[in-house]
């Protein structure tokens, strides 16, 4: 996914909420007004570690931003609502976040988003049209009351043509309310400082003073921007879930994501997940109760969650778990069921349309068989058999026969615990981004590699007691490993369990 990020004030959150999305394998330009000098910036070159797809750009205007001039100071609001709406038209984003921005510069860059086909997410850190009545008051006569009511009709339309409003606190959710802007569009993700930006200095300064904290003990709130990432891409997917609405009648059923141990797992019928994926690509994964149970230990798989986007709640065990100790109910979708889903989607079954990755050739044969008896075309160069990989996601003969063949589906049959940090790497390695779908064995239930589940087994959520008794000495041990996925629910609820 293209995203735009626009910050008038060049923070220190917003660049690295654009670093973390980028860090997620999409195609983010951070753009700030380099010539606003009076406020703090964050860091604004890129270094060695940042992902490729990733830019930042201080946006300049042809003339001097002054403080004390209003008509000065709105002339090159408006210039540099015109430099964003430029690097819209060239950048071609999916998504446009824009935060902190002055609202005549807003209204350009929400007319460019339109013209270009983009979403516009609005970042509410504070209510603007409030901070231009109370400089207008201090100028004498009637324009002042004038010009208040001016920015403060401009501001209500804005938030709601927007695609999204993101707020970082409730009040201004509720403020939103009764400005008319639909609840449904209406997010609230709270944002504080990076822990890493911090910058200890003495406790005895200027500003300490000016607000009595010289002598008293002060707690600091630091951001999680992981999470805060996920949120973000919560609320963009929602928008894609919209758009794809207004140009398919296919299902009307709502989704939502629910974060479980740090994890933002999708909530939604097979179709819609699919739907997300499938135009614009993206790694899906459908972690199991054993996998989920080794976040805590294991970094390089927790990323490959962290890194998805789209993660599927396919363990029966941890969503009855969930259901069970919160009140939000989470659904169960299997990984066969999505790839039953996926098996009948046009776009799926034409000729060099998928490329599968398979543990062993005796499965790969069987599972070309199977494709190619069931309609779906595949040749054997779309078979690629994986080797053992030791722990070390790296496979650049791997990468080089996706690239060579370029199929609009990647799909993982190998087994858990692999195939995420596997998609992961190919979603970060890859110079497009196709659908990568981590479905593992669940091909093979099809084929016959797998002991069949009948799918009122599947619905009821147990898959794992019937595969456990089709072949004990070989799922029991595996399965029992789960049970430790209650402990870290228990413990951590929906954060990322982290030793």
């Amino acid at each position: 996914m293209r995203i735009l990020i626009n910050d008038f004030c060049g923070h220190a959150f917003q660049i690295e909420l654009s670093r973390e999305l980028a860090r997620r394998g999409h195609s983010v330009l951070h753009v700030f007004f380099a010539d606003n000098l009076s406020t703090p910036k964050g860091e604004t070159g890129t270094g060695k570690d940042d992902p490729v797809d990733f830019a930042i750009e201080g946006l300049h205007v042809p003339m001097e931003l002054s403080k004390h001039s209003l008509l000065g100071h709105r002339t090159a609001d408006i210039a540099y609502g015109k430099a964003v709406a430029a690097k819209v038209a060239s950048f071609h984003p999916d998504v446009v976040i824009s935060a902190n921005m002055p609202l005549d510069a807003q209204r350009i860059l929400m007319q460019a988003t339109k013209e270009h086909g983009a979403k516009l997410v609005l970042s509410l850190q504070d209510v603007y049209s409030s901070a231009v009545s109370s400089e207008l008051k201090r100028k004498p006569g009637i324009l002042a009351g004038i010009g208040g009511a001016y920015y403060e009709r401009m501001e209500k339309k804005l938030l709601r043509a927007a695609d999204a409003v993101v707020c970082i606190a409730p009040g201004l959710s509720e403020l939103l309310g009764r400005w008319g802007v639909e609840h449904s569009r209406c997010f609230v993700i709270e944002n504080w400082a990076q822990l890493d930006e911090a910058v200890p200095t003495g406790k005895d300064n200027a500003e300490a003073r000016e607000h009595e904290l010289a002598e008293k003990v002060s707690l600091m709130r630091s951001s999680d921007m992981e999470r805060i990432a996920n949120r973000y891409l919560d609320v963009i997917a929602t928008l894609a879930i919209t758009t794809k609405k207004e140009s398919s009648k296919r299902g009307t059923e709502i989704i939502r994501f629910e974060q479980i141990l740090g994890i933002r797992f999708f909530v939604g019928t097979a179709q819609q997940a699919i739907d997300l994926v499938a135009e614009r690509g993206g790694l899906v994964v459908v972690p199991s109760g054993p996998g989920m149970s080794t976040l805590a230990q294991d970094p390089i798989y927790r990323e490959a969650l962290l890194g998805a986007d789209l993660v599927i709640a396919d363990s029966g065990f941890m969503v009855i778990l969930w259901n069970l100790l919160n009140r939000s109910w989470v659904s169960k979708l299997s990984g066969l069921k999505y790839l039953k889903e996926l098996l009948q989607q046009e776009g799926f079954r034409g000729a060099g349309a998928t490329f599968w990755v398979m543990p062993s050739k005796e499965i790969a044969d069987r599972t070309l068989e199977w494709l190619n008896q069931n309609g779906i075309p595949v040749e054997p160069s779309n078979m690629y058999l994986a080797p053992f990989y030791n722990g070390r996601m790296e496979d650049t003969a791997l990468v080089e026969a996706i690239e060579r063949l370029r199929p609009r589906h990647v799909i993982m049959g190998v087994g858990g615990g692999v195939q995420e940090p596997l998609g992961f790497y190919l979603k970060q390695n890859l110079s497009y981004l196709p659908a990568i779908h981590c479905t593992g064995a669940a091909i093979g239930f099809l084929t016959g590699d797998q002991v069949h589940i009948p799918s009122w087994v599947d619905h009821m959520a147990l898959g794992w007691v019937w595969r456990t008794l089709s072949d004990p000495k070989r799922f029991f041990p595996r399965y029992w490993e789960a049970r430790h996925l209650a402990h870290l629910m228990l413990r951590y609820g929906d954060r990322l369990p982290v030793k």
